[in-house]
């Protein structure tokens, strides 16, 4: 479908399942990815809320660019993986796991990951 913009100021809470956003996804709320994925796709999105991830939530950055602001912030014992897109992290991102496949994560931000995962392309 057609990417549309959604500009979030309350709070996201997602409990289980998959929740997709096509477009440009604004959070200045707080966040919380208990179990489930959440997508990001299409890019244009500025998020400058705190996202907290959870052992069983993952954030995947599936196309485009997204940006965490330098107000924002992803935590948790959960993971954020990019399979297509790019996380611009200009905030802060502490993550239990990292796991990187065909997109990157980009920014003047600080970023850890007790554990890294990057998928290796054979040529």
């Amino acid at each position: 479908g057609n990417p549309i913009t959604i500009n979030n100021a309350g709070v996201l809470d997602v409990q289980s399942g998959t929740l997709t956003f096509n477009g440009a996804f604004n959070q200045t709320g707080a966040g919380k990815i208990a179990q489930g994925t959440v997508n990001l796709m299409g890019g244009g999105g500025t998020s400058s809320g705190e996202l907290v991830i959870d052992a069983g939530g993952r954030l995947n950055v599936t196309s485009g660019t997204h940006v965490l602001g330098t107000a924002g912030n992803i935590s948790g014992s959960g993971t954020v993986s990019t399979s297509g897109g790019v996380l611009q992290v200009d905030g802060g991102m502490s993550i239990a796991r990292l796991d990187l496949g065909a997109g990157s994560i980009t920014g003047a931000g600080n970023v850890s990951g007790a554990t890294f995962q990057q998928d290796v392309l054979a040529s």
